[in-house]
């Protein structure tokens, strides 16, 4: 037998847990009745020998739960732990979150216990979520409010990191993409 089980007249060989949000201390235990209702504002897993404050929240010094500082989460139920920073790359504007969410395309995070993604100055992008940098559009494309963009025909950028693109001077084209023009 285990803390946090019992064993009724119908479990002999396999405990059954206490289960969510109920708790016990009892070792040996015969009945579902050891199992304790988790104080108001705290919860439990199965098989729980305490309980602890939910996903989100924190037991502060006084034992009351308090919600996760935005910037932060909590996605463990255990009584010792408490809130972590969101990593780089990541944000939460809301206090009480168990996760994090990753920065958009476009923006990125590079500290830890971001309330908020940044997005990336004119000429760069972040290509993918959860960026913590971000890196300089291609030749051929220019930049503007963290989206890359390719350069529409009669335009040219023959340089990475750029946020625009050059019109073509009189007599000459470009296509789509490109790094420089031709006469016609």
């Amino acid at each position: 037998f285990h803390v946090g089980y019992y064993c009724d007249e119908f479990a002999l060989v396999n405990p059954k847990p206490c289960p969510t949000g109920r708790y016990s201390t009892s070792l040996k235990a015969k009945s579902s009745g050891v199992c304790q209702e988790c104080p108001s504002g705290k919860t439990s897993l199965p098989g729980s020998r305490e309980c602890s404050c939910p996903l989100g929240y924190f037991a502060s010094s006084d034992d009351v739960c308090s919600p996760c500082a935005i910037g932060s989460y909590r996605a463990i139920l255990d009584p010792t732990q408490g809130c972590n920073d969101c990593l780089k790359g990541k944000y939460s504007d809301v206090s009480g979150t168990a996760i994090c969410f990753d920065c958009a395309i476009g923006k990125y995070a590079d500290m830890t216990g971001a309330v908020e993604c940044l997005t990336c100055p004119d000429g760069k992008s972040s290509f993918e979520e959860g960026s913590t940098e971000c890196e300089n559009c291609p030749d051929g494309y220019f930049g503007l409010n963290g989206m890359c963009e390719i350069c529409p025909a009669g335009r040219y950028n023959a340089n990475e990191g750029m946020a625009f693109c050059r019109i073509c001077d009189a007599g000459s084209i470009s296509s789509e993409g490109s790094l420089s023009c031709t006469s016609c």
